[in-house]
């Protein structure tokens, strides 16, 4: 009989047993400070898939962003994710939609607090070199994304990643299309 309580004969499984620690979410990201005072100039934020997914991420981020934004610091925020929620620090969410990107850069120099630069970087070009602000009266600092995310990948040994399996989310057909037409062009050099 199946189910039966009086089966002398069963074994009683044994658990695999785990201790999780709840380990603070930590996200990275890079301060400028003056070399004198150690006074935060500029923070340097790019944005992860935690920040813009929802939950304790995202609602961290948003706190260390008003942190420095009301700070007299600039903010320089990169969202090279494709997925979740916008997270740049513009006054309203639908400027985005308004003006569509595979990724974006936003700037907000510490001395105009009210400006925000943004950035539209697409998918089928090279990375941009951003002016990123450090004072008011400085020469901005040339930030070329393009050259530190080739050294992170080739530093990060990611060259074993099959970029033949389809992207998630799912690239838009146009872009598909395009990914595949690179793809062909490089396995025949």
């Amino acid at each position: 009989m199946v189910g039966h309580s009086q089966d002398r004969g069963a074994v009683v499984a044994e658990p695999w047993v785990f201790e999780v620690r709840n380990e603070p979410i930590t996200e990275g990201y890079i301060e400028i400070r003056q070399r004198d005072s150690g006074k935060v100039v500029m923070v340097i934020e790019f944005v992860s898939p935690a920040n813009k997914v929802g939950g304790a991420g995202r609602k961290q981020y948003l706190e260390k962003q008003e942190e420095v934004l009301r700070s007299d610091a600039s903010l320089v925020e990169i969202d090279l994710i494709r997925v979740g929620q916008a997270v740049v620090a513009l006054p309203h969410p639908d400027i985005l939609k308004r003006y569509h990107a595979d990724y974006v850069g936003c700037i907000c120099p510490g001395w105009k607090r009210n400006r925000r630069e943004l950035y539209l970087i697409s998918l089928r070009h090279s990375l941009p070199v951003l002016a990123i602000p450090l004072r008011e009266n400085e020469a901005r600092v040339p930030l070329n994304l393009q050259a530190l995310i080739v050294h992170a990948y080739e530093a990060g040994r990611y060259d074993d990643i099959d970029y033949t399996v389809e992207a998630e989310p799912p690239l838009p057909p146009e872009h598909a299309a395009w990914a595949a037409e690179l793809l062909k062009s490089l396995r025949h050099k």
